[in-house]
């Protein structure tokens, strides 16, 4: 369905897009939409192509269903809450703020995310990556700090922070 465009949007996307919080609040719903129904079209043709013929193929359905949307839940939700936001900003974003609450930014670096900086209500793996360490030493857990850049209400990329 729409995982494999998902997975490469998510590669596609630099580490330093955040969506806004309101943004967030606005498309929770429309994200478990998506996988709520992913999950039943799933179960309907797990069922469907099931070599059982009596209950089993349900419950087939039921595990092939789980097992992929358990697997992709994180790319088909980043698809609406990060992905197609940062398409969005990238086309046609101006200047804008937002403001986010730091939760860490002291952790280590993995091979995924360098320099990374966590921020309150971010969906998960979102972080904000390939800050330096004049920029993370700014920055205390609980601190409310304001990053601009380019993008929309939905959200921007990063590319630099008021000072606290």
């Amino acid at each position: 369905m729409l995982w494999l465009p998902a997975a490469i949007l998510a590669s596609i996307i630099p580490g330093h897009y955040l969506p806004s919080e309101d943004w967030l609040r606005f498309s929770r719903p429309a994200a478990y939409t998506l996988v709520s129904v992913s999950f039943v079209v799933i179960f309907l043709v797990g069922a469907r192509v099931s070599k059982h013929t009596d209950a089993s193929a349900y419950v087939d359905g039921i595990f092939v269903a789980g097992l992929l949307v358990g697997l992709f839940y994180a790319p088909m939700a980043d698809l609406v809450h990060k992905n197609i936001p940062a398409l969005l900003a990238a086309a046609s974003g101006s200047e804008v703020k937002h403001s986010y609450k730091v939760i860490t930014a002291d952790r280590p670096s993995d091979k995924w995310c360098r320099s990374p900086i966590e921020l309150e209500g971010m969906p998960f793996m979102t972080r904000l990556c390939g800050t330096g360490e004049d920029f993370r030493a700014h920055l205390s857990p609980g601190q409310t700090v304001v990053f601009g850049g380019k993008g929309t209400w939905m959200g921007l990329y990063v590319e630099y922070m008021l000072p606290p």
